[in-house]
């Protein structure tokens, strides 16, 4: 047997260990803070236990044979030192006591990491993956923007797959409960109902999505190009609107955005959603690929516009 034929069966083995690894940790995580038992009793020591096995699973899944093995090592090990850090240091300036309503302040001790610092790292390490990706895909500390492009684009279509596989699974399994249900057996129903079972089902339901993906790379690359060019033809709507505001801008002034208080927010949505247009419509920016004349002057002119609202 070839070792192509054997390399895919391993990395899917390797991959579904990895979920089930998660959603046991994650099930026992969940246990302790349900039962006030350690580590959920320390807050130093839950929060990066909790975000180590949240976001480590998920970069080695990912990274299964699409980086080296020592390139692997190193980027789960920097990653769980990042999340172990910033972990210890979130409950560290948090509030000693959880403020939920349904938490009794006497009743217990801020154990939980931050929503902002989880939103923080789910964009941070998107980042950082492709950057460790694209690096070790050229071998070269700074890799080439096409790379960066590629890696980039593919990882969000997996992840977007991903999370689409998962609600389809548990779509389906609400459905056969349902079905179960209508004879009077509950069986089923009770069966996903418990965290045992859920946990668990939903790590390694990610964990089988991402390796599909992986393997059907032509399904990728379709899904990528086809969403790309939907997005790329949203830039124009999107300048018309972004250029629209900057002049109507300097007639009203700036005191208008101040009084908002929440002006900064949108702002930076809109040049995120200008970014990611632009980069939709040019792409690798092949001279070969490059967008029509009804796009480029769209994209050029978004490009002017990011700094006015910057």
């Amino acid at each position: 047997m070839s070792d192509n034929a054997v390399e895919p069966r391993a990395v899917y083995l390797t991959r579904t260990i990895v979920g089930l690894l998660q959603g046991l940790a994650l099930y026992l995580l969940y246990v302790a803070y349900d039962d006030r038992s350690w580590p959920a009793t320390n807050g130093y020591v839950f929060a990066p236990i909790l975000l180590t096995w949240s976001f480590a699973p998920v970069l080695a899944l990912q990274g299964l044979s699409n980086l080296r093995t020592r390139t692997l090592l190193f980027w789960i090990a920097a990653a769980i030192l990042v999340v172990v850090s910033l972990g210890f240091y979130d409950i560290w300036h948090a509030w000693p006591v959880e403020t939920s309503p349904n938490v009794s302040a006497a009743a217990r001790p801020t154990v939980l990491p931050s929503f902002q610092l989880a939103i923080v790292l789910i964009l941070g390490f998107a980042i950082a993956h492709v950057l460790v990706s694209a690096a070790d895909a050229d071998r070269a500390f700074v890799a080439a923007y096409p790379t960066y492009f590629d890696v980039a684009s593919k990882l969000a279509v997996q992840l977007a797959l991903a999370v689409a596989f998962a609600g389809v699974f548990w779509g389906l399994l609400w459905l056969g409960a349902g079905l179960f249900e209508l004879i009077k057996i509950r069986f089923v129903t009770d069966l996903i109902e418990h965290r045992w079972f859920a946990i668990p089902a939903s790590t390694l339901a990610v964990a089988v999505a991402i390796h599909i993906t992986d393997v059907q790379v032509e399904l990728v690359r379709g899904l990528r190009t086809l969403g790309l060019t939907l997005l790329s033809w949203l830039l124009p709507l999107m300048t018309l609107i972004v250029a629209g505001f900057l002049v109507t801008l300097i007639f009203t002034g700036l005191q208008p955005l101040w009084d908002t208080r929440f002006a900064t927010t949108l702002l930076l949505l809109a040049c995120t959603a200008l970014i990611v247009l632009i980069n939709a419509t040019y792409r690798e920016g092949d001279a070969e690929r490059a967008p029509s004349m009804m796009l480029r002057q769209p994209g050029r002119l978004a490009a002017l516009m990011l700094l006015p609202l910057v």
